[in-house]
């Protein structure tokens, strides 16, 4: 399961030989952008669980479990118990929030796929032949995963600002802010605090994994069928059809550190925190100095001093909900870019933490538990 969650959402069928890839009729595409949606909304619960472990939210305490070799090990929740938590703070529903942008980001990349084949259709390509010798079937290959690159990237900046979305409505868990309420509202929003360049942040990391993942996943499987499947073996065409789908499993754990760096500079220092609390702080400090004086003896002797103090305390309880908890510390520092975010995880051992849904164990070592 955490390997299936962690694939890209391209397509895993051979290099041009998917059905997935053909260009069809509209109404092939209108059932391919239900079909999406419907796998997107199914799969929402998993996601949004996910999502939640890589941003480091471990609201239940672990429990006690043995491993393999029957030692005493801490295991964090897994799914289900995980999924039962947030349906106990805020109902069946809350398992499918942000679901409208993600499923509006889906809808976007399938269309624009579809119009990416229409534009380059597949047909003006050459195809794979197990009648190829090495050279030629190695260029088919480098073609059509080429042409399955350019698909992939350009659908992947047009839904990215929908994906940026739909992280933050989902991390408002953490600390139950309200900011991102809606589609429109959070684009307005976005747009004001950070620009254009806000509704792609953590996009480079995504591009990367997609590429570094079709690249592998389509030479890896060419390479086996070409090399280590026997032509004389009779099951050769079946083993050949699940070649790449195998391989994208195994792949999909290697590129998965790209997917979790990019999901979390989604949701990292959203609106320019640190620099719009420095304001406020220089605001609550010269506002009651002004209104008193400059006696030295201001902050005892000006009577209205408490009251402002007081009411900056509250404007800055209320604006705390302008901002994730989870893109802030203590889940987190500010990373000045992605790279930095690596670093980090890297540096904490973490770079495939939320990789594993059911069996999580905690990072303690089985040792410090005393043996029966």
């Amino acid at each position: 399961m955490a390997a299936m969650a962690a694939l890209p959402p391209g397509p895993l069928s051979p290099p041009g030989g998917g059905a997935a890839d053909a260009a069809g009729p509209e109404g092939a595409e209108g059932l391919f952008v239900l079909l999406g949606a419907g796998l997107a909304a199914a799969s929402h619960p998993l996601l949004y669980v996910k999502l939640l472990v890589q941003v480091g939210h471990e609201p239940l305490p672990p429990t006690i479990g043995r491993n393999v070799l029957g030692r005493k090990v801490l295991y964090l929740p897994g799914f289900f118990t995980y999924a039962r938590h947030i349906v106990e703070v805020d109902g069946k529903r809350g398992l499918f929030r942000g679901l409208a942008p993600r499923l509006i980001s889906s809808t976007l990349s399938t269309i624009t796929r579809g119009s990416v084949k229409k534009a380059f259709p597949l047909e003006d390509m050459e195809h794979v032949s197990n009648r190829d010798d090495v050279k030629t079937s190695l260029r088919k290959v480098v073609r059509e995963t080429s042409h399955e690159m350019m698909m992939q990237c350009v659908s992947r900046v047009v839904s990215h600002p929908l994906h940026v979305i739909s992280m933050r409505c989902m991390v408002q868990f953490v600390g139950r802010e309200v900011k991102y309420s809606g589609v429109f509202s959070a684009i307005g929003r976005i747009f004001k605090e950070e620009g254009i360049l806000g509704f792609f942040v953590g996009l480079v990391p995504h591009i990367l994994g997609d590429v570094i993942f079709l690249w592998c996943c389509n030479l890896l499987a060419h390479f086996i069928n070409t090399y280590a499947v026997d032509d004389n073996f009779s099951q050769a065409s079946v083993i050949r059809s699940y070649t790449k789908f195998v391989m994208g499993i195994a792949v999909s754990m290697l590129t998965y550190p790209f997917l979790l760096v990019g999901d979390l500079m989604a949701v990292n220092n959203c609106g320019s925190l640190l620099s719009e609390w420095a304001a406020n702080d220089r605001k609550a400090f010269l506002q009651p100095r002004k209104l008193c004086g400059t006696s030295k003896s201001w902050l005892v002797s000006c009577p209205r001093l408490l009251i402002i103090l007081n009411q900056r305390a509250q404007t800055r309880a209320a604006e705390k909900l302008r901002w994730l908890r989870a893109g802030l510390p203590p889940y987190a520092p500010v990373f000045a870019s992605w790279i930095h975010c690596w670093r980090y995880l890297s540096a904490q051992g973490q770079l495939f933490r939320g990789s594993s849904l059911l069996f999580r164990r905690a990072p303690i070592p089985a040792a410090s538990f005393p043996m029966d």
